[in-house]
């Protein structure tokens, strides 16, 4: 395992233009790189609240998970807010989850995960997208 020493440095020393990772990751290290959040991570955090704390059957989940990686596909924020304005009128989106997804993942969409977001930040830096983990594997093997 690399120590978080080694990473810091690496990570100070050579980066990629965007990065994805979770909404934990220390942006500082980073500075001239643009942070977006990982689809995944945003995923499991609302499967884990409509599973564990709102106790949702796993159709209504199946029905908010797809609701919710239509919303991240969003080409604009106006065609996101539309989708989740149409969402949010749908049984399955309990005013428990509406929210929660207000407070917790609607700006982190906007900011930080929308398809809009990356793609923006993509054709700004014409360069790589690499994952975190990506970035620490790939420096593992150097």
């Amino acid at each position: 395992m690399i120590k978080d020493s080694v990473i810091i440095t690496l990570i100070r020393e050579e980066h990629p233009k965007i990065l994805i990772s979770d909404r934990e990751f220390k942006e500082d290290y980073m500075p001239n790189t643009e942070h977006v959040y990982c689809w995944n991570h945003i995923r499991q955090n609302v499967e884990f609240h409509c599973r564990d704390k709102l106790k949702m059957n796993e159709d209504d989940r199946r029905r908010v998970n797809n609701d919710l990686s239509a919303m991240l596909r969003s080409s604009s924020v106006e065609n996101y807010e539309k989708r989740k304005d149409e969402f949010f009128a749908m049984d399955h989106w309990r005013p428990q989850l509406r929210d929660y997804f207000e407070r917790r993942v609607n700006n982190d969409i906007i900011e930080r995960a929308g398809n809009n977001i990356i793609m923006h930040f993509y054709h700004k830096s014409k360069m790589y997208v690499m994952s975190f983990n990506d970035y620490l594997n790939y420096f593992s093997y150097c």
